[in-house]
């Protein structure tokens, strides 16, 4: 299925494509083929070393939108111990949704992708946590 970008003229906002936005949504579905996301410039996440961004170019893929929008199923047992390691910078506000759910935290320097660009300090927190 074809991918659209729908922009709003003036006087208008996103509000303009609530009629049109479900029917795509719809047609995407029964095509089987969801909404993806692109996948952006490593960079953009924190991503500097040229091999890093390489490397990452090479094995990122789309990512369906409909795991951003789903709410999840289950709860963790509470049982389980659980710690948020978020990135910093980080564009998303994970460090007050945490604290919302009474999760420790812990911020690491480097950008989305820890695992790629500071995995000592990543497997430390996660040994530490453990």
């Amino acid at each position: 299925m074809t991918r659209f970008v729908l922009v709003h003229g003036a006087w208008h906002g996103g509000w303009c494509w609530d009629r049109v936005a479900p029917r795509l949504r719809a047609a995407a579905a029964a095509t089987g083929e969801g909404w993806r996301i692109p996948v952006p410039d490593p960079a953009v996440v924190g991503v500097t070393d040229p091999e890093d961004i390489r490397w990452l170019s090479e094995r990122l893929t789309e990512h369906p939108l409909r795991s951003f929008e789903e709410p999840a199923e289950r709860a963790p047992p509470p049982e389980l111990p659980q710690r948020a390691v978020l990135a910093a910078p980080g564009p998303v506000p994970m460090d007050e949704m945490a604290r919302a759910l009474s999760i420790p935290a812990t911020r690491i320097e480097g950008g989305h992708d820890l695992m790629v660009t500071s995995p000592e300090a990543l497997t430390t927190t996660l040994l530490e946590s453990a």
